[in-house]
């Protein structure tokens, strides 16, 4: 995880606040279904957006939240994770821009 937001400040992104997972899940109706409906346990689901924010200090917390579409039904949930948690290149982040 440590890499991934390292990389993005680099190239001149920002963390989102934590609030920002509920209210792009809001506006954002029109995401493409999920071609994978199950959970994916302990790995983000498939065409899920991550939205990246900073951790909160208390593991149990989410670091976070992602957003997909399931048979239509928009879906927020939180995810948890510590900076050694390893994502795939298929991984989809949401980052401010400066």
């Amino acid at each position: 995880m440590t890499q991934v937001l390292e990389r993005a400040v680099s190239v001149g992104l920002k963390l989102c606040p934590a609030m920002t997972g509920p209210y792009l899940r809001l506006d954002f109706l029109d995401q493409a279904s999920s071609s994978n409906s199950v959970l994916s346990d302990g790995k983000k689901p498939a065409d899920s957006l991550a939205v990246a924010s900073a951790a909160p200090g208390d593991q149990e917390f989410p670091r976070g939240f992602y957003l997909r579409m399931v048979d239509g039904v928009p879906r927020l949930r939180g995810y948890r994770c510590d900076d050694a948690h390893g994502f795939t290149l298929d991984d989809t982040f949401i980052f401010q821009s400066r």
